[in-house]
């Protein structure tokens, strides 16, 4: 589980700056299959920008709704019930 968790972590750091790479790099080719001048690409990198920041901004109340805890709360209550076979359990504690 802890590999998968890194992978995650990993693959989102790496998905934060890949937009804007993508743009610089692929624009040129891609203005001219839309039949549009090449300073639309600002146009779409405020976009993205704008994304970012709204989702920066929306991400504590997503958290506060749904709580941290959410993705991994199944994953913990499989660990309790396999906590009879020799695993180790997980307790909570408060």
């Amino acid at each position: 589980m802890f590999h998968l968790l890194l992978t995650v972590i990993y693959l989102s750091f790496i998905s934060l700056g890949l937009p804007d790479s993508l743009l610089g790099s692929a624009w040129p080719s891609m203005y001219q299959e839309f039949h549009v001048p090449v300073s639309y690409a600002g146009i779409i990198s405020m976009i993205i920008a704008l994304g970012t920041i709204v989702s920066s901004l929306k991400s504590d109340w997503l958290t506060k709704k749904l709580g941290a805890g959410f993705a991994f709360h199944k994953h913990s209550e499989s660990h309790k019930s396999q906590g009879a076979q020799g695993r180790v359990q997980i307790s909570e504690t408060s």
